[in-house]
């Protein structure tokens, strides 16, 4: 039996003295200074069962929405194509051998994709939206590990699933910025998720590291990966991680010196692997950076790529997203 509970069945008929009180609280006593236990305790009840009540509605909203985000998406998958760039993702990934100027190599990781699609639109559509839902759950596992959130008594009830159920919708909240054809920024979501997951989930598994060492650094291999797919990717998303990566892991004071030489080794192995993997299999050094070149000068030709130009276009951007956000 719970306290309340208990409280409720024993404490009905408190005899105390209406000398001890004044005139306004004397309208709490019944009978011959008989307080009205019952009537009090029904009141907590009540108040817990609403701020309960009112826990699970905001949860049920939460998932409500989440759910019909990905159905909307799921729906319009099929539907025709965007009025921007959408049609030149098809056909790049569609033809990615006829790119010989371009920045990255992201053609190359679409068009793998459109291929095991069957060069279906809508399955390559699919299996885009499948990978940042499935990268977003690999985020909420490291979240959820780092904070603790199974072990702590919070005033919120439900807080692992409302966590997860927003990092979720967040993952959603992509398709209002980009095309649903899995494109660069697809690409850039997918490793940003793995890293930001892999890397918390690492930190969180350090205090034992005797146990789990195994584990840890099959983990942070797996964070290396995913900054190696940001670099060929967007470079520019590749090379900002990696100074986020260091600049935590120097700040980070729950580990010793030597735990982040190690666990930066395997983070640079995992770099390392995926760029071999990418110069053996996917396209040789020389002519990768060749066409990076030849790409920059043709992205600057075009004005708006200019750097000076695209810091303030980035930086409009983010006022503009903190806004809506908002």
């Amino acid at each position: 039996m719970s306290y309340l509970a208990l409280l409720y069945h024993s404490t009905n008929s408190l005899q105390i003295p209406l000398g001890h009180y004044n005139y306004a609280e004397r309208w709490k006593i019944q009978g011959v200074g008989q307080i009205n236990f019952k009537k009090m305790t029904k009141k907590i009840l009540l108040k817990i069962n609403l701020k309960r009540s009112a826990n699970t509605i905001a949860l049920i909203v939460l998932y409500m929405m989440l759910l019909s985000s990905i159905a909307t998406i799921f729906w319009a998958l099929d539907k025709s194509l965007g009025l921007g760039d959408e049609g030149v993702y098809l056909l790049s990934a569609r033809f990615p051998e006829d790119i010989l100027q371009n920045v990255s190599a992201v053609y190359v990781y679409t068009g793998f994709l459109f291929r095991i699609s069957d060069y279906d639109p809508v399955a390559f559509r699919l299996i885009g939206m499948v990978l940042i839902l499935a990268s977003s759950f690999i985020f909420w596992i490291g979240f959820d590990r780092f904070f603790k959130l199974s072990s702590k008594s919070l005033r919120i009830k439900h807080v692992r699933a409302y966590s997860f159920g927003f990092i979720l919708m967040g993952a959603m909240l992509y398709y209002q910025w980009f095309f649903a054809t899995p494109n660069n920024y697809t690409l850039t979501a997918i490793a940003v998720n793995i890293f930001s997951g892999t890397l918390l989930l690492g930190l969180a598994l350090l205090n034992k590291w005797r146990g789990n060492k195994k584990t840890i650094l099959a983990i942070f291999f797996v964070t290396g990966l995913s900054l190696g797919l940001a670099f060929f990717t967007k470079i520019t998303t590749g090379i900002s991680l990696v100074f986020l990566y260091y600049l935590l892991i120097y700040l980070y004071k729950s580990i010793s010196t030597r735990q982040k030489i190690i666990i930066s080794i395997a983070v640079s192995i995992g770099i390392g692997i995926w760029f071999l993997g990418h110069f053996i299999l996917v396209l040789p050094p020389e002519p990768s950076w060749r066409m990076f070149k030849e790409g920059w000068v043709l992205y600057q030709s075009f004005g708006v790529y200019a750097p000076r130009i695209k810091i303030l276009l980035y930086s409009m951007e983010i006022l503009n997203l903190f806004y809506s956000a908002v």
